[in-house]
């Protein structure tokens, strides 16, 4: 059996110790357990490239690019990727602005950047002040994330919650109003909603 020698393990294939980022997660529990599988990442690709089990050593090398993707993810990714929960209580752009025209009369809504999207603005005399943005068409309550193949995220779909939030933050909607006119979340999306309320509350009180 192989042992662990100040977060060292020993490659059963090239005899040498070597620290244990040279190992997939799977190759770790393996050496671990003194099977002569559990190889660095150096060995399991010499495999792959002789052809040797390539089959087998898929899984390795998926292994290893997933944990080498995992810092280029978001905080609760996989929460935020796209389900019935995210879509919660959806509504029309054309509804939301509406709606927030009705409670926030000095916005200002305008074509975006990017085609489809909608930039909501303040204003302030002559002064326009950008708080956000949100695409045209149907909107889920809460953000959803979308991702490639490698699980990495590429666009979104802005929430109409994540807007509201927005104009809280700048002071330019109460709680109160939103839960007046938009309803108390539900689901368990709503509980990033009312961590991020929470938070912006304990920022105003050590402001």
């Amino acid at each position: 059996m192989y042992t662990v020698q100040s977060e060292r393990l020993y490659c059963p294939d090239c005899n040498c110790w070597k620290p244990e980022s040279d190992f997939s997660l799977r190759s770790r529990a393996q050496n671990r357990a003194g099977d002569p599988d559990g190889m660095c990442l150096v060995c399991v690709n010499r495999l792959y490239h002789s052809a040797i089990s390539r089959d087998e050593v898929d899984a390795y090398l998926k292994e290893d690019m997933d944990r080498r993707n995992e810092k280029n993810r978001l905080p609760g990714q996989r929460e935020r990727k796209e389900s019935p929960a995210r879509w919660g209580n959806s509504m029309s752009s054309g509804d939301f602005i509406s709606k927030l025209r009705s409670v926030c009369p000095n916005l200002l809504f305008r074509d975006g950047n990017v085609q489809g999207d909608v930039s909501v603005c303040a204003v302030r005399g002559n002064e326009l002040r950008y708080i956000c943005y949100f695409t045209r068409g149907r909107m889920p309550e809460f953000e959803i994330v979308i991702t490639n193949e490698q699980e990495l995220p590429v666009s979104q779909k802005r929430g109409w919650r994540t807007v509201l939030l927005r104009l809280i933050k700048a002071g330019l909607l109460t709680e109160e109003q939103a839960r007046k006119h938009f309803g108390i979340p539900s689901g368990g999306p709503a509980k990033w909603y009312l961590e991020e309320l929470q938070a912006m509350r304990h920022e105003k009180v050590y402001a």
